[in-house]
């Protein structure tokens, strides 16, 4: 019977992912596209993954990211816009 330890495997998993950093000329791209359109088409998304060099599912999870971020940003906004009234 074979026992691999929960540390070793997790070292194995924690491996395989390495995180991938952009370029800033990746970063300005992504960020143009996005101030132009916050939703990517399949055609558009296949596109810039081409001509930036990205796999798709990375162009997707960033577009992802910064809608989340956008969102939260968006909402801040609006909650300090909210006069505080001091009871």
């Amino acid at each position: 019977m074979l026992f691999i330890s929960h540390e070793l495997t997790q070292q194995n998993i924690n491996s395989n992912k390495s995180y991938k950093y952009f370029s800033k000329l990746q970063l300005v791209q992504l960020e143009k596209q996005f101030c132009t359109d916050k939703y990517l088409c399949r055609r558009r998304c296949t596109d810039m993954a081409q001509e930036l060099n990205l796999t798709e599912r990375q162009v997707k999870v960033r577009f992802q990211n910064q809608r989340m971020k956008f969102k939260k940003e968006q909402e801040q906004r609006a909650y300090s816009d909210i006069p505080f009234v001091h009871s």
